[in-house]
C-alpha cells in the first residue's frame, strides 16, 4: 500500500513545529521501507496535491485545543473531524475540505487517512525548538505509535 507520513508545522513558531519534527525523526528510521515521509508548512487545499496518488496517510500535526494537557497524543480518523465546511478561499479550507473538494474533482486522494496531534502550548515565540518539555518529551512517543501502526 503507496503511504505517506505527513509531518506538519512551522519548526520558526515553537511547538507548532513539532510535527515536523516528528517527520524528520521517522523519515530517519523509516530509511528503506516503501514509506514516504514528508514535511510541509502548507495547509489547506495543497494538502490534497501532497496526498495525490497515496493510499494511505497518516498526518501529523500540533493542535492547541486547551483541553488536554501539552505532550498529550491524540488520533483521529478523518470522520472524526467533522463534515467539510464551506470556504471563502482556497487559503481558507481545513484538511477534510481540501480533500472532500479534492475528491470532487477527481484527484485521487488516499481513502485511509489517520491523524495523529500533539498537543501544543507555545505556537507563538519565535524559536526553532519546541519550548515545551512536554511537547519535547511527546517526540519519540508519537514516532513509536506512528512506527506502530505503519508494521
Amino acid at each position: 500500500m503507496k503511504t505517506l507520513v505527513l509531518g506538519m508545522g512551522n519548526t520558526l513558531l515553537a511547538d507548532d513545529g513539532v510535527g515536523i519534527y516528528i517527520a524528520r525523526e521517522l523519515s530517519r528510521r523509516l530509511q528503506g521501507r516503501e514509506v514516504n515521509v514528508k514535511e510541509t508548512q502548507l495547509a489547506g487545499f495543497y494538502l490534497a496535491e501532497l496526498l495525490e496518488g497515496y493510499e494511505r496517510a497518516i498526518i501529523v500535526d500540533s493542535v492547541r485545543t486547551g483541553r488536554c494537557a501539552p505532550g498529550t497524543l491524540q488520533w483521529f480518523t478523518l470522520d472524526e473531524l467533522g463534515q467539510p465546511t464551506s470556504f471563502l478561499s482556497a487559503h481558507h479550507i481545513g484538511l477534510r475540505s481540501a480533500l472532500d473538494l479534492a475528491g470532487r474533482m477527481g484527484i485521487p486522494v488516499p481513502q485511509l487517512i489517520e491523524v495523529l496531534t500533539v498537543e501544543v502550548a507555545d505556537t507563538g515565540t519565535f524559536a526553532e525548538q519546541c519550548t515545551t518539555a512536554a511537547v519535547r518529551e511527546a517526540i519519540p512517543r508519537a514516532v513509536e505509535q506512528v512506527l506502530s501502526r505503519l508494521s
